[in-house]
């Protein structure tokens, strides 16, 4: 049944183009940064962002480090916002401690952050250099190391979780280098460099499990991102990175492969499925989306690279050329993604990628390297980067109500995947591009009326809370779009 219904998402849903057009706002002004612990010489200006996380549209965190000289020792930073960026406490590791044992705990405090993940408003981790690991269950008010048989050179660089019951299960990607700059590149200096994917099980605070996989030959493998997503149903994990065995060898080339929670694994690097011809096959991949088959590439070389079939066939997508390197790519749903990237970089698309245009504000931003991006909605979203950089971005409401169509997501909704990209009982089914106080009403394909939804918002956004004890099916959405005009769209559920 669930092989079906995905079957039907690839033909019977609709997916519009919506033009992406808002507002921007940077929120450096809106970060305090704490000093002591023998760290009083902050700036914002020296903050070095790398990740960035949001659950909702109000509740999100943000991670780096900050950039000392000696005497004073760079330092993990940890940002955390409850009100859509109005305001940024540091709630930094740093900053939880009583003040003369900043020495105790230096090997901790003093990382530079590059990942952080949360599964919930409470549970989160944060990822760096020296292999360290910190976790909190209160949303961020302390932090808990995780202490394992760790690499003294080792750096992590991504991770993707999910509950399972009452655990939380998810995987981890990094690597070990020659020293703390950690450069792929050592290995023309005779240093051979080693990628990992760990397997991470969190029972309890006392009980955790984090096990090399041994998936993949790391031997020269510079891995870079790590993301998951639905493919047939079935909770994929995709990772990139770079094969680097050397200035000019022949076996250097980009890496994407693809692996389950069984660790059942598939190597799709555009190289090794038949594109040897083509130059960015060589790219050093920095990030990957995926959204049902498709999956989305992006790296050095102005590389944004497009599989519609799960990685079998690859091609290159259009965009106007950044001189520098992408690093970060997000979608909010099939069509409306974002890229980020060096010198200012930022790309929009509303039609899959099939076209990208470089955003206004860029121009602004041409000395800073945004690292991450995330839109927690379409309405809004975050970008960051060096120099302690923050952007908001907020859709108008002009903009935001396009006539004609409206659309609803996650589709399809899988509530009991533990995937976030799927959706969950708790946020449940997002409507929009509604007229604004209008209902939306739900129907099985035989007809009979499921539900109706509460009314839109100014935003002409609904929510429709699914029912646990809805089937799995195709279901019709009737309502009025912002032009008042009747339209129609369609839901897959999978159970």
């Amino acid at each position: 049944m669930r092989c079906l219904l995905y079957i039907w998402v690839l033909f019977l849903i609709i997916f519009p183009h919506t033009v992406l057009a808002g507002e921007w706002e940077l929120q450096k002004s809106n970060i305090i940064l704490e000093s002591g612990h023998g760290i009083d010489n902050v700036s914002i200006e020296k903050v070095e962002l790398h990740g960035i996380y949001f659950i909702d549209e109000n509740t999100g965190w943000a991670v780096g480090y900050h950039n000392s000289t000696h005497p004073t020792p760079s330092y993990g930073i940890i940002f955390k916002t409850t009100n859509g960026g109005k305001d940024w406490k540091d709630i930094s590791p740093r900053t939880h401690l009583p003040e003369g044992v900043l020495s105790e705990y230096y090997y901790y405090v003093s990382e530079k952050f590059y990942r952080v993940y949360f599964v919930d408003e409470n549970n989160g981790w944060v990822l760096g250099t020296h292999g360290v690991i910190i976790y909190t269950s209160d949303g961020g008010n302390s932090w808990k190391k995780i202490y394992y048989d760790d690499t003294k050179w080792g750096v992590w660089k991504d991770i993707c979780m999910y509950k399972d019951g009452s655990a939380y299960k998810g995987f981890l990607v990094g690597g070990e280098y020659k020293d703390y700059n950690y450069d792929y590149k050592d290995v023309d200096k005779g240093y051979i460099h080693k990628g990992y994917v760990y397997a991470y099980t969190h029972y309890s605070d006392d009980t955790i499990e984090l096990v090399d996989t041994k998936i993949f030959d790391g031997k020269y493998k510079h891995f870079t991102s790590l993301n998951s997503g639905v493919i047939d149903s079935q909770r994929i994990f995709c990772l990139t990175g770079y094969n680097y065995e050397g200035k000019n060898s022949i076996n250097n080339y980009g890496i994407v492969y693809r692996f389950n929670d069984s660790l059942v694994k598939k190597d799709i690097s555009p190289k090794k499925v038949g594109f040897t011809n083509k130059p960015w096959s060589y790219a050093c991949y920095q990030d990957v989306e995926i959204r049902n088959n498709y999956i989305w590439v992006i790296g050095t070389d102005s590389t944004i690279i497009f599989s519609e079939d799960s990685g079998s066939k690859w091609r290159k997508q259009k965009y106007e050329i950044n001189s520098g390197k992408n690093n970060k790519i997000f979608f909010v749903n099939n069509n409306n993604g974002w890229v980020v990237g060096t010198s200012g970089g930022i790309y929009t698309t509303s039609n899959g990628g099939e076209s990208w245009n470089k955003d206004n504000i860029s121009s602004h931003y041409s000395k800073v390297d945004f690292e991450e991006t995330y839109f927690p909605s379409f309405k809004v979203g975050w970008i960051i980067g060096n120099n302690g950089t923050i952007l908001k971005y907020t859709q108008s409401v002009e903009t935001y109500l396009i006539k004609d169509k409206i659309f609803a997501y996650p589709n399809p909704f899988i509530p009991d995947d533990g995937q976030e990209a799927t959706g969950d009982y708790t946020k449940g089914i997002t409507i929009e591009n509604l007229s604004p106080g209008s209902t939306v009403k739900i129907y099985t394909i035989s007809g009979n009326l499921v539900k109706e939804t509460s009314k839109a918002d100014a935003y002409g956004i609904a929510k429709w809370k699914v029912d646990e004890s809805l089937a799995s099916g195709l279901y019709l959405l009737i309502g009025k779009d912002s032009g008042n005009n009747i339209v129609k769209n369609k839901v897959v559920i999978i159970k």
